[in-house]
C-alpha cells in the first residue's frame, strides 16, 4: 500500500506513512501488527484501533 493511501485510510502522519513504507521495502514487509510496531518502535495501542483493517503477508 502506497503512503498515502496509509496516511488516508489509517490515520498515520504522512511522515509516518512514509516511514512504513521505507522500512517495509527494506525488511521485505511486515508479518503482524506486532511485527509492524516492534521494527518502527510504533506503540502498539496506536494501531489497534485499525488492525482490523491490515493484512500482513510473511517478510519476504
Amino acid at each position: 500500500m502506497p503512503a498515502d493511501v496509509l496516511a488516508r485510510h489509517l490515520a498515520p502522519s504522512d511522515e509516518r506513512a512514509a516511514q512504513v513504507v521505507r522500512t517495509r521495502a527494506v525488511v521485505g514487509g511486515f508479518a503482524s501488527a506486532d511485527d509492524l510496531s516492534v521494527t518502527l518502535d510504533h506503540p502498539p495501542r496506536h494501531l489497534d484501533a485499525v488492525a482490523y483493517r491490515l493484512v500482513f503477508l510473511p517478510p519476504q
